[in-house]
Order: structure tokens, then C-alpha cells, then sequence
């Protein structure tokens, strides 16, 4: 009677070579993915993380409600991560960006998105960065104060 690993790597043992090889490597970045997906899950929130969820308190505790569902703060930050540069063809769409910050119609509003926004990558760049961080690289000055327009037209003290 044959043991099972005998059985696995007789199966193994009849494989050429380039396929063996190709097996393996697929194997090793599976694993780097659930590595990686494992340390994401669990590194602690950075201060800025912990910051934006203390302001997102205190703005409830004033009375502001989210004027949308959690999940269409999601739907907005991602219009705006692909209304950038490195993800849009033909340079930023400023004017989907602005849409989105139209939108918008109390801090809170504004503290969700940053939070849905989290930090994403900039555009034809190896760095991360959060919402404000986005938008600088982005947009010029002239841009960024169209943004604070549209906010401070709402009554909305939050500035990028």
C-alpha cells in the first residue's frame, strides 16, 4: 500500500521540468499574496487613520449626518482616484473631481471621503498617499481652490 505523499510526488515526478518550475512560481507568489493580504489586514492604523475616525466622531457628535451610505463614499473617492492622472487618459478629468466635491454637503461628508479615499497610489509614482496628498499631486493651486470654493459655497470648513 502506497503513502500519500508518495502519490503527490510520483504525480509530481512525471512533469517536465519548465512545468515544475512554473508550478512553483505560481505557488510562491500565491503565498506572497495571502502574506501580504494578511499584514495589510492586520498593521495598526497609522495616526492620520486615527485622526480622520476622531474627527468623524466629533462631527456626529455635533449633530452632522453622512448625507449618503458608507458605501457611496467608496463610489466617489474611486471616481476620484480614476479621474487622475495615471489612471484617466489625457491628463486629470478636473471636472469629475469637482463633481464629486459638489456633491458633498457637510464636513462629515468630507471626513468619509478622506476615509473611503484611505491612501492610494499617485499617479506615475511608487508613493501612496491620502486624498489631499492625491489632489496636490493631481491638481495646480488654481484647481485646489476651485475645490475649497465648491466647499466653502456649502458652508463646508474642511480645506485642502
Amino acid at each position: 500500500m502506497e503513502n500519500k505523499t508518495s502519490k503527490v510526488f510520483g504525480f509530481f515526478k512525471d512533469i517536465p521540468g519548465w512545468a515544475k518550475g512554473i508550478i512553483i512560481i505560481i505557488i510562491i507568489i500565491l503565498l506572497a499574496l495571502v502574506i501580504w493580504k494578511f499584514v495589510k489586514a492586520v498593521k495598526p492604523k497609522t495616526d492620520e487613520e486615527k485622526d480622520v475616525g476622531k474627527d468623524i466622531d466629533n462631527a456626529s457628535g455635533q449633530g452632522q449626518k453622512p448625507s449618503y451610505a458608507r458605501a457611496a463614499y467608496n463610489g466617489y473617492a474611486d471616481k476620484i482616484y480614476t479621474s487622475g492622472a495615471g489612471q484617466h487618459i489625457g491628463g486629470t478629468d478636473e471636472d469629475s473631481i469637482y463633481d464629486v466635491f459638489r456633491l458633498m454637503k457637510n464636513d462629515l461628508d468630507i471626513l468619509l471621503l478622506i476615509q473611503a479615499f484611505g491612501k492610494r497610489r499617485k499617479g506615475f509614482s511608487l508613493d501612496d498617499a491620502d486624498l489631499g496628498g492625491y489632489i496636490g499631486d493631481e491638481m495646480n493651486s488654481s484647481e485646489i481652490g476651485k475645490i475649497n470654493t465648491i466647499l466653502a459655497g456649502k458652508g463646508i470648513k474642511y480645506r485642502f
